[in-house]
C-alpha cells in the first residue's frame, strides 16, 4: 500500500509539476546590451576606452541636468495648477484613476501634468549605451547615441510644453474670483 501511495504521489507530483517560464525584463535587455557593450570596449585601445568612458559620463550628465531641469518645470506647473483651484475653490472629482472627464478643463490640465511628468521620470531613469559596430565606427555609432538622446529630449520638451500650455491656457482663460 505504501508502494503504491508513493508511487501515485510522485506521479502526480511529476504531472502537476510547475515549470517556470522566464519573462524578458528591460532590465535583462539593459544587462545585455551593457554586456556586449563591455565585450567590445575590452578589444579596444585604452585611449578609446577612455574617450567612451567620458562620453559616456558626459551624455548621463546632460540626461540629468536635462530632466531635473523639466522636473522642477513640471513641479511648477503643478504649483500653478493646485494655486489655481485654490484660489478658484474648485473640487476635483475623485473617481480612483479609472476614468477622466478630459472635457473638463482641470481635469484635462491635471492629466496633461501628470503625463508630462511622468515621461520626465522615465527619461531621468533612461540609460544610454553606445552601440558599437566597429573600431573604425566608434564617431558615427556615438554620434547616433546622441541623436537618439536629443529626439528623447524633443519630445520630452513637447510633452512639458503641451502641458504648460494647457495649464496656462486654464489659468487665463477663465476668471479668477477677484475680478469677479
Amino acid at each position: 500500500m505504501k508502494i503504491f501511495l508513493y508511487f501515485f504521489l510522485s506521479l502526480t507530483v511529476s504531472f502537476f509539476a510547475v515549470t517556470a517560464s522566464a519573462r524578458t525584463t528591460p532590465a535583462d535587455i539593459l544587462n545585455s546590451q551593457k554586456s556586449a557593450y563591455d565585450q567590445k570596449v575590452a578589444a579596444y585601445s585604452t585611449d578609446h576606452q577612455q574617450k567612451l568612458a567620458g562620453l559616456s559620463q558626459k551624455i548621463t550628465g546632460l540626461n540629468k541636468k536635462i530632466t531635473a531641469d523639466l522636473g522642477q518645470n513640471m513641479e511648477r506647473q503643478g504649483q500653478i495648477l493646485e494655486e489655481y483651484i485654490r484660489r478658484n475653490s474648485l473640487e476635483e472629482k475623485s473617481n480612483n484613476g479609472i476614468t477622466r472627464n478630459l472635457n473638463e478643463p482641470v481635469e484635462n490640465a491635471r492629466y496633461w501634468l501628470t503625463f508630462a511628468h511622468e515621461a520626465v521620470a522615465y527619461q531621468a531613469g533612461k540609460i544610454y549605451i553606445f552601440n558599437l559596430t566597429s573600431k573604425s565606427n566608434i564617431k558615427s555609432d556615438t554620434n547616433s547615441t546622441i541623436t537618439q538622446l536629443e529626439a528623447d529630449i524633443n519630445i520630452l520638451n513637447s510633452k512639458a510644453l503641451k502641458s504648460q500650455k494647457i495649464i496656462k491656457n486654464l489659468v487665463t482663460s477663465r476668471q479668477s474670483p477677484e475680478s469677479r
